[in-house]
């Protein structure tokens, strides 16, 4: 339809003489139905927008929030994260924090989506747990839930378990693979954590400890794999890592370090011994002791050391396998794993030291690397030297 044309009237011209023409279409705009019944709208919580009495907050004596677990770890009634690379221990530390819950007389929840009964049945009876114990423990097996559709039933569920008690949910990684939750996305990991996790301490009163897994590429990250919004959500954060594995000729050791702490007790980066000591009723004893700022130091900086000195090897001998090609800083990151500038600084100390030595720009443009004549005879004797 062709627009139509009118004349604004003088009287609303604003003073001006000659006349304006505006133009509009009269067609009215389309109007989209959809057929099948309108979308229920969900009740709100009456207490949605119920201000808190906040004069509570300054009457009387306040505690601070209360310790739970063998070390003084586990903030209760909050949500606690544990992550580690495999065989770092952490379902058998879960394990003895479980022990020491039962012990106190509280229930244990463990939302088991890995082990199986065999495996979780071995971690309790080797933390010294009986049967008496096992009585308040509810043990889930491996089923694949989807915890972001049936949120209200696993909350119906928990609920059971009372105040006070403890969930341990193993592990972070296939929970949110069964809900459907891209495990690098920030949105959907914090969506899910606030809905379906943080109710069960925030409501219930629950102790809440979810087991992750870091990525072995890591480089020392304080995160564990998938997004940050897990470190950012939680509110007590510890990381795992193993020194000498707990076996059954062996004993273990491993250290625990403190990355989150809204609790306020432990400081970032605070760091515990934990050791594992084999009973004769095999049991496994576990132990924790808080360093002190000066060992902690002192173990930061032998552990930068090592790091160095591996990372300086891989290069070494990366380079020597390909020594007629030579490689740049960048393709031994990606063939070796690693930050850039951490690369980048193992190559000038090693270059220091006549390891290797720099050529010009290839075709593409970059500097390539390769070891000297003299590392690569060294490395060859070495080779041959070993029986």
């Amino acid at each position: 339809m062709t627009p139509k044309k009118i004349t604004q009237p003088e009287a609303e011209s604003a003073g001006q003489d000659e006349s304006r023409e505006v133009a509009f279409r009269d067609v009215p705009l389309a109007v989209q139905t959809v057929e099948g019944p309108e979308r229920p709208v969900p009740l709100a919580d009456p207490n949605m927008f119920r201000p808190l009495d906040t004069s509570l907050w300054f009457s009387g004596n306040w505690d601070p929030p209360k310790r739970v677990g063998r070390g003084a770890v586990l903030l209760d009634g909050h949500l606690n994260w544990l992550d580690g690379e495999s065989g770092s221990a952490k379902t058998w530390l879960a394990a003895s924090w479980a022990l020491d819950f039962l012990r106190d007389g509280r229930r244990v929840g463990w939302l088991d989506e890995e082990m199986g009964e065999p495996g979780l049945r071995e971690r309790m009876l080797n933390v010294g747990a009986t049967i008496v114990d096992l009585a308040n423990f509810d043990g889930l097996e491996p089923m694949s839930r989807d915890l972001a559709t049936y949120a209200d039933a696993f909350h119906k569920w928990a609920e059971t378990l009372g105040r006070g008690a403890l969930l341990v949910i193993d592990s972070a990684a296939p929970v949110l693979a069964a809900a459907g939750v891209e495990e690098n996305s920030n949105g959907e990991v914090t969506q899910f954590l606030s809905r379906v996790v943080l109710p069960l301490s925030r409501r219930l009163g629950i102790t809440v400890l979810v087991i992750d897994h870091k990525s072995k590429d890591a480089n020392g990250s304080k995160y564990s794999r998938g997004a940050g919004s897990k470190r950012n959500i939680s509110d007590a954060y510890f990381s795992v890592r193993k020194v000498t594995p707990l076996t059954k000729e062996q004993d273990g050791r491993y250290e625990l370090v403190v990355i989150k702490d809204r609790g306020a007790k432990y400081a970032e980066d605070d760091l515990f011994d934990v050791t594992a000591e084999r009973r004769a009723n095999r049991g496994v004893e576990w132990s924790f002791v808080r360093l002190d700022a000066a060992e902690r130091e002192r173990r930061k900086e032998a552990k930068a050391d090592r790091t160095s000195e591996d990372l300086t090897g891989k290069i070494i001998a990366t380079l020597c396998r390909i020594y007629d090609e030579g490689m740049s800083a960048s393709k031994l990151r990606d063939e070796i794993g690693g930050a850039d500038s951490d690369i980048k600084e193992a190559l000038k100390a090693a270059e220091a030291l006549g390891r290797v030595a720099q050529d010009g720009p290839a075709a593409g443009g970059h500097k390539t690397w390769r070891v000297t004549e003299a590392e690569r005879a060294k490395q060859a004797k070495g080779a041959i030297d070993v029986p």
